[in-house]
Parts: structure tokens; sequence; C-alpha cells
């Protein structure tokens, strides 16, 4: 961890001491790409990222979108960003496994001010087709 020269406290990394963390397994897909005019959809990868995770609050379900409402849903703390989805590249979204149920990351909120560093990452839970299952296989 290197410090912050501007912050008070010299440190910019949260440790997460109060509220606790426990490792989370993220599916991350690389970029597809075109072959002979077909496309081809990058690798799944497993990685593995420490972060403490809730469930929503009621306030926090009502900015979510009306189609993710009455979907499970929990919010991600951790240092790393997790990917939502690159509309213009059409690069997948994080898929975070929590307790056995896969969530799409949806929405990231990065807070960089020099002290406490971190992302706050809302995911909605996967829908479990089996052409979703085909795509990101369980770890």
């Amino acid at each position: 961890m290197k410090p912050n020269p501007n912050s008070r406290l010299a440190r910019t990394v949260p440790q997460f001491l109060l509220t606790h963390k426990t490792p989370v397994t993220v599916l991350r897909a690389s970029e597809g790409e075109w072959v002979k005019g077909k496309w081809v959809p990058g690798t799944v990868q497993s990685v593995v990222v420490e972060a403490n995770v809730q469930p929503l609050k009621g306030s926090e379900l009502t900015a979510l979108p009306e189609s993710d409402r009455t979907k499970e849903s929990i919010k991600v703390y951790s240092v790393e960003t997790l990917k939502t989805l690159e509309e213009v590249s059409q690069e997948e979204a994080d898929i975070v496994v929590w307790e056995g149920k896969k969530f799409r990351a949806i929405k990231a909120m990065t807070y960089k001010m020099g002290v406490l560093d971190h992302t706050k990452t809302i995911c909605v839970r996967f829908p479990e087709t089996p052409q979703d299952q085909a795509a990101y296989p369980s770890p």
C-alpha cells in the first residue's frame, strides 16, 4: 500500500477493520473479438476480491431501474473497481458470486479523495437461464 502524501492519515486504501471483509469470487469476461466475420466472446476468468458485502437499503432499491427493483440485490465495497457493462465496446459486466448466487455489477461508484479510496458497486441477481450458465460457468 502506497501512502498518499496529501493524506493527513498517510493512507489511502481502507483496511475495512471495523466492517470486516471476506474473499468474494468475481467472474470477469475478457474482451471478445470478430474472427472471419463472426463474433467470438472472450474467455471468463475467476478473480478473488477482498470485499464487504451488504444488502441494499429500501431507499437504494428505489433508485434502481424499475426492472431491477424486484430482483435480489447487494452492494459490494472493495478497493478494486468492478466492471459494469461497457455500452460502446460491449464489454461484459463482472459477475459477483455471493452465497452460491450470481450477481451482475450494474453501477460502480468510485470514491477517490486521498483517504480511504474505495468503490461501492451495486449488483443485481443474474438470471439463471441455461444460456447464462453456459456463458458464466460456476468457478
